[in-house]
């Protein structure tokens, strides 16, 4: 799985955007509100990956239970699919 749409993400003060750019901003009209977790997720997927791969990173990054880590990934990964920003 990656995104589907090419993005640049801006850091702003209260966390970070992501803008989709070239002709994905024609197809795709929002901009996107991320956090620091979320953040990084939409930086791993912009390359194909795993959801095992997502959850390892982050895993990395952040002092969590594995099981709490996999549920959140899970959750925003489902999101991110249901928004239909997610290549299979």
């Amino acid at each position: 799985m990656k995104l589907k749409y090419k993005f640049e993400i801006m850091e702003m003060e209260d966390g970070y955007v992501a803008v989709p750019i070239g002709e994905d901003a024609d197809k795709l009209h929002s901009i996107i509100n991320l956090n620091e977790s979320s953040y990084q997720i939409f930086e791993i997927l912009k390359e194909e990956t795993t959801m095992e791969k997502v959850v390892d990173a982050l895993l990395e990054k952040y002092e969590v239970p594995v099981e709490e880590m996999d549920r959140i990934v899970r959750t925003y990964i489902q999101q991110l699919q249901k928004d239909g920003l997610l290549e299979a």
